[in-house]
C-alpha cells in the first residue's frame, strides 16, 4: 500500500535559508505518529511543508499520491492553540463549520454539510456548547472545537501541532480520548507533542525533528524515549 505522505531528500525553510535538511519520511495508513524535538528544530516547518504552505527547496514530497497543494484536501489540521484568535466573534458551531469552507463558494451549506457539522460536534463533545462564543470557552472546549473543525470534512490524515499544550490533565485526557477514537476509526494521525508520557498508549511511531528527521525506536517496554529527545 502506498504511504499517505512521502518525503524524499526534502529540504525546506524560509527566505532561502533551509531549516530542514535531507528529510526522508513515510507516514503510512493507520499510523499514529508523535513528532518530537527541540524548539526551532523544524517540527512546524515539516507540517507546513506537508500542508503545501511552503515549497520545499529540494527533494520530493507526495501527499496521498499527489502534490501537497492538491493532497492537502485529505488533511485535517489543528494548529497550535494560541494561534487562533479567541476575540473573533464566532460561536463554537460556526468555527466547526469553517472546516467545510475549502469546498464551498458562496452557496449556502447543504443538508449534507450541516449533518457533517452535527456529527463532528457530537464526535468531539462540542454539541454541549455549540452556541457559546469562542471567547467564553475553556481551553479544553476550544481545543475540542478546533478538533471538530479539522474532522468535519472527513480527512484521511489529521495533523496536530501541540494539541495538549497549556491544558490541565483532565482536558489533556479528553483530547487524547478523541484522538484514540479517531485513530481507531481509521484516521492516520501525526502529532507534534512535548507530552510523550500522556500520549504513550496512543502512538505507534515516534520521529525526532532536529534539522533532519530520525525515527526513534520505541523499545520493547513502551516508548523507550529517554535520552532527552525533546
Amino acid at each position: 500500500m502506498e504511504p499517505l505522505v512521502t518525503l524524499q531528500d526534502v529540504s525546506a525553510g524560509y527566505d532561502g535559508s533551509a531549516i530542514l535538511h535531507n528529510v526522508n519520511l513515510e507516514l503510512r495508513e493507520g499510523d499514529f505518529m508523535a513528532v518530537v524535538g527541540p524548539n526551532g528544530g523544524g517540527k512546524t516547518t515539516l507540517f507546513r511543508t506537508i500542508l503545501g504552505l511552503i515549497e520545499p527547496m529540494g527533494g520530493d514530497i507526495r501527499v496521498t499520491g499527489t502534490t501537497p497543494s492538491k493532497g492537502c484536501v485529505n488533511i485535517g489540521y489543528v494548529p497550535q492553540f494560541g494561534s487562533f484568535d479567541r476575540k473573533y466573534p464566532a460561536l463554537a458551531e460556526e468555527v466547526v463549520t469553517m472546516g467545510l469552507r475549502q469546498s464551498q463558494t458562496f452557496n449556502p451549506f447543504s443538508r449534507k454539510d450541516k449533518e457533517a457539522v452535527r456529527k463532528a460536534m457530537e464526535y468531539t463533545g462540542v454539541d454541549a456548547f455549540a452556541r457559546k462564543r469562542i471567547g467564553d470557552l475553556s481551553g479544553g472546549q476550544m481545543q475540542r472545537t478546533l478538533l471538530a473543525r479539522a474532522l468535519v470534512s472527513g480527512p484521511r490524515i489529521l495533523l496536530l501541532d501541540e494539541p495538549t499544550a497549556s491544558l490541565d490533565p483532565e482536558m489533556r485526557s479528553g483530547v487524547y480520548n478523541i484522538l484514540r477514537k479517531a485513530s481507531s476509526d481509521g484516521i492516520t494521525v501525526m502529532m507534534i507533542t512535548h507530552d510523550l508520557k500522556g500520549a504513550e498508549d496512543c502512538v505507534n511511531r515516534i520521529v525526532k525533528v532536529d534539522r533532519t528527521v530520525t525515527e526513534i525506536d520505541r523499545g520493547p517496554h513502551g516508548m523507550g524515549c529517554g535520552g532527552g529527545i525533546l
